[in-house]
């Protein structure tokens, strides 16, 4: 009796760790496999400024450098090349914007891209994109001039499409583009190494993962 009581509380005890286990595996197919993202939430930035825009004619995109000013501590965003697409060009790459899924972005943000979305002579969206952060800048407010940095699914079908359509089109620009352009370039760029630790540690372990890579990957291209 003794000997089957054990065993009942041996199982009960094991059914936790089995469940954690098989939670872990699948947090971790979500996060290493190529459906690494998800549709946006409707009340999301993510989904207001893709899924939700209103009508665009007119779209700039440009390769940009990201870093501090030469007699100040601020960070700005200076253009290299840019090009305008319009009309059909325009509506091919709308057709890929609108498709972004949200995703989980790293503590850095090093932009190498700027995206400006038109309606007529108004501008709707400035973003500026970083694919190794996994992250990008979207409006906030009635302002396009405020934002705030939004995380991205870089690394599913659809960012790959938004980094090869950016590509593309500045491959047709005069000015050539940068080689193995993704990121600016800055390690940890507006963070600093502390900061950037703490904000990791706050981060559960699923964001650990994508941070801790990132990291790495803006390190190799500075």
């Amino acid at each position: 009796m003794l000997r089957a009581i054990l065993i009942v509380i041996a199982i009960v005890l094991a059914l936790p760790s089995l469940g954690f286990q098989d939670r872990n595996k699948k947090r971790q197919q979500r996060i290493t496999g190529g459906e690494s993202g998800w549709v946006p939430s409707k009340e999301s930035l993510l989904y207001k400024y893709t899924r939700s825009l209103a009508e665009i004619d007119r779209v700039e995109i440009s390769e940009v450098s990201f870093g501090r000013t030469a007699d100040s501590k601020a960070y700005e965003t200076k253009v290299i090349n840019s090009v305008t697409l319009k009309g059909s060009e325009a509506a091919r790459f709308m057709a890929i914007w609108r498709n972004l899924n949200s995703g989980v972005g790293a503590g850095c943000f090093s932009p190498a891209y700027l995206v400006k979305l038109y309606s007529g002579e108004v501008l709707l969206v400035g973003s500026t994109i970083c694919f190794h952060c996994h992250n990008l800048t979207l409006p906030v407010g009635e302002s396009s001039e405020s934002s705030e940095i939004h995380p991205f699914d870089a690394d599913g079908p659809t960012g790959r499409k938004l980094l090869k359509a950016i590509q593309d089109a500045l491959a047709k620009s005069s000015t050539p583009l940068s080689p193995t352009s993704t990121c600016s370039g800055l390690a940890v760029s507006g963070f600093s190494l502390l900061s950037f630790v703490g904000e990791l540690l706050m981060r559960n372990v699923e964001m650990f993962v994508w941070c801790e890579r990132n990291l790495r990957w803006c390190s190799r291209c500075s």
